[in-house]
């Protein structure tokens, strides 16, 4: 069970105190270096892009919704028959003769649910604002149909694979997702004066 508490902490008080130890390290995760741009000029550009004000990281930027987020959050990936599954010392429930066995290790990871976390609470942050996404925040449907149904847009691809910010306006909110953001897009973004939220896995 002390295993569970460290892979699935939306049953547990760990996300902040995770997330304030590794906030110097919450920046998306740069690119490898190429002989034209070194990586530490890489690295430079995104953290002076990142301490502009309409910049968001780190669980803590949204502290006042936080709370009730979470709770949303647990309503949502709640399950009653898991619960049950848990109760027992092997994890398994038996039903009509057939059992059932729950893996021990399950669940989210803190630096997924500090994600999704983030995500939410920008939406309910910024309740009148146009608010887009860059790719799927994670890879799992139920999240990302949660954010539809939230009204964020995902950003499309244009005829040449790449992302198409034409949809993006000045003063709109834009989240990167957990797999992080290339320099090229942050610079973008950064010169379309809007507000960028990154829920960037710190890991």
């Amino acid at each position: 069970r002390e295993a569970i508490a460290k892979i699935n902490p939306i049953f547990s008080s760990t996300l902040e105190d995770q997330d304030a130890s590794s906030s110097s390290s919450s920046l998306p995760k740069p690119e490898p270096a190429t002989e034209t741009v070194p990586k530490m000029f890489i690295k430079k550009e995104r953290e002076a892009i990142a301490k502009k004000k309409d910049f968001y990281r780190g669980a803590g930027v949204f502290k006042k919704v936080k709370a009730e987020v979470a709770l949303d959050m647990r309503d949502q990936f709640d399950s009653e028959m898991m619960n049950l599954m848990k109760e027992d010392p092997n994890y398994m429930m038996e039903k009509d003769g057939v059992e059932f066995y729950l893996a021990k290790d399950h669940g989210f990871c803190w630096g997924v649910e500090r994600s999704i976390n983030l995500a939410y609470s920008a939406v309910e942050t910024f309740p009148d604002a146009k608010i887009h996404i860059t790719n799927e925040l994670i890879h799992n449907p139920m999240v990302n149909e949660r954010l539809h149904k939230k009204n964020v847009n995902f950003i499309e691809k244009d005829g040449d694979n790449a992302k198409d910010f034409t949809q993006i306006n000045e003063g709109d909110v834009v989240m990167l997702p957990a797999f992080g953001a290339t320099l090229d897009e942050m610079k973008e973004l950064d010169q379309k004066n809007v507000k960028v939220v990154d829920t960037t896995c710190p890991w």
